[in-house]
């Protein structure tokens, strides 16, 4: 799961560890069922090569190095600290290539005394062919981390982690706006 950063949506990011080391990645923006097809694919596809996949690289250093820098095991909290990647150069031949973005990541906007939401493709409880959301409380917020409470399975990695700044978040109406505070990477809050 990834989120678009931008009105021609021709970046992206998600999670390190969803990109690094991938040879085959294929963009599908709101994908609502198996596909192909285009009830299945609404904006179509595109394939991405791995020039256009940039992970942090701090991540590469603790992933190149198993873990351990300069002795010691990185923790947990270091390691997904830095689990961010940006695909960049993305386009389609897809006639209705336009779909929504979220503009910037603002991750001293959250407020530990609301709800954060996860919007992804998890696969073992929920369809993993639709999108989906869950939202659930922050407990706590950490310099580098958000702990917060929501479905977290395989393919919701990559997922935006954000809070809606106005109104409640299962009402969300034209005058809110979204604030995207992290990517989401695991399950362990």
């Amino acid at each position: 799961t990834g989120w678009f950063i931008d009105r021609g949506a021709t970046r992206l990011v998600s999670a390190a560890h969803v990109l690094y080391g991938a040879i085959d990645v294929v963009i599908i923006p709101a994908r609502q069922g198996p596909g192909p097809g285009a009830s299945d694919e609404p904006f179509g596809r595109a394939e991405i090569k791995p020039n256009q996949v940039h992970v942090h690289p701090e991540f590469l250093r603790i992933a190149a190095t198993g873990g351990v820098v300069n002795g010691k095991k990185v923790s947990r909290e270091t390691f997904f600290g830095h689990d961010l990647a940006v695909i960049t150069g993305v386009t389609s031949k897809h006639k209705r290539w336009n779909p929504w973005y979220i503009r910037g990541m603002y991750p001293g906007a959250v407020d530990d005394r609301r709800f954060v939401r996860v919007c992804g493709y998890s696969a073992a409880t929920v369809d993993p062919n639709r999108q989906h959301s869950d939202d659930g409380p922050v407990h706590r917020v950490e310099p580098e981390l958000l702990h917060y409470d929501v479905l977290s399975e395989k393919g919701s990695s990559g997922s935006p982690v954000y809070q809606v700044a106005r109104g409640p978040l299962w009402s969300a109406g034209p005058e809110d706006r979204y604030f995207v505070a992290g990517v989401h990477v695991a399950a362990f809050s």
